[in-house]
């Protein structure tokens, strides 16, 4: 089921995907501005934290830009079929229109 939702909706499914790693990323960078500006208490011991948010916001932008590259495959695809439909429609037409000629 998930792999048929990943080939016919792959915008859908990397775009969500995308919008959970930088909501979390986002999170985090609230939390950083919050201890640095309104706090300020901010440490190298929240250094791992803004790695990490780093890394998240990262991977979201991959996953939005893999929906991106998703999308385009698969209006690729869908125009592949199409001209895989008609070739077929066409040599079935042919081979009907020599049978019916002999």
């Amino acid at each position: 089921m998930l792999i048929m939702f990943i080939l016919y909706r792959p915008g859908t499914f990397f775009f969500s995907c995308g919008c959970v790693f930088f909501s979390i990323a986002f999170v985090l960078g609230i939390r950083a501005i919050i201890l640095s500006y309104v706090l300020g208490v901010m440490k190298k011991e929240y250094l791992p934290s803004l790695i990490l948010l780093s890394i998240l916001a990262l991977m979201g932008s991959m996953l939005w830009m893999l929906s991106i590259i998703g999308e385009i495959l698969r209006a690729q695809r869908r125009v592949n079929e199409e001209v895989f439909y008609q070739l077929r429609n066409n040599s079935k037409a042919k081979t009907i229109n020599n049978e019916d000629v002999r």
